[in-house]
């Protein structure tokens, strides 16, 4: 495990850009320190400053917002009632992480969706973005 941590760099801290870019059709809008430039097919993730999806001039088709996870994860609660959270398997597979999803509020029924078996936590939280979002659409 001690290989696998500390990453290299900071990415790991912000969406993907295909969550990032369905988090944009749904209407997140929230201040990010970073954003996506998809030009040519090529995302690029880029440099620390202040973006939003709507409302400035660096938010045309070609950029989207970066948000990190954190983020996400309160937008979600704030906005659907999903909470969304990824943790140590101590039990079904141990030594390795899984996310858990509780829907709550407006949805059609309460229940959770659980994910076991990523070897990090930073495996773990963009599947389990991914199957947040599917909840909404």
């Amino acid at each position: 495990m001690k290989d696998l941590y500390p990453p290299r760099n900071m990415e790991y801290l912000f969406v993907t850009y295909n969550v990032a870019n369905k988090l944009k059709k749904l209407g997140f809008n929230a201040p990010c320190f970073s954003a996506y430039r998809n030009t040519d097919g090529e995302k690029e993730l880029m440099g620390i400053s202040k973006w939003v999806n709507y409302g400035w001039e660096n938010t045309h088709d070609g950029y989207c917002a970066a948000p990190t996870y954190l983020q996400v994860v309160d937008w979600l609660v704030w906005k659907y009632g999903i909470f969304v959270s990824v943790h140590y398997d101590s039990i079904i597979k141990k030594g390795k992480y899984c996310f858990l999803i509780h829907m709550y509020g407006d949805l059609k029924h309460n229940e959770s969706i659980k994910s076991h078996g990523y070897k990090t936590p930073h495996q773990a939280w963009p599947n389990a973005m991914k199957a947040a979002l599917k909840l909404i659409q």
